[in-house]
């Protein structure tokens, strides 16, 4: 969800209102990411990933998603932070 916003995929309100749901239904996963440059290379290894490319399925508003890639590797690295 951090991305989707990042990318202006979803608003302020919709984010919000995602992560309320999730903590509704106490779905909030905290993580803790020690090296963000060999996470971010493990993105790779997923399955979705091909031709060095990392794929993002994101929510686009409510209810919906979308495949999401070249986003430079700043604004991953940017979003990774909040749990580093």
């Amino acid at each position: 969800n951090d991305l989707a916003l990042s990318l202006g995929m979803l608003t302020l309100k919709e984010y919000e209102r995602i992560e309320n749901l999730l903590k509704k239904f106490d779905l909030i996963f905290h993580y803790k990411i020690i090296d963000l440059q060999k996470f971010y290379e493990r993105l790779f290894l997923d399955k979705k990933s091909e031709d060095k490319t990392i794929k993002f399925i994101l929510p686009k508003g409510v209810g919906a998603f979308e495949v999401a890639s070249h986003i430079p590797k700043e604004t991953i690295i940017k979003v990774l932070e909040k749990w580093h």
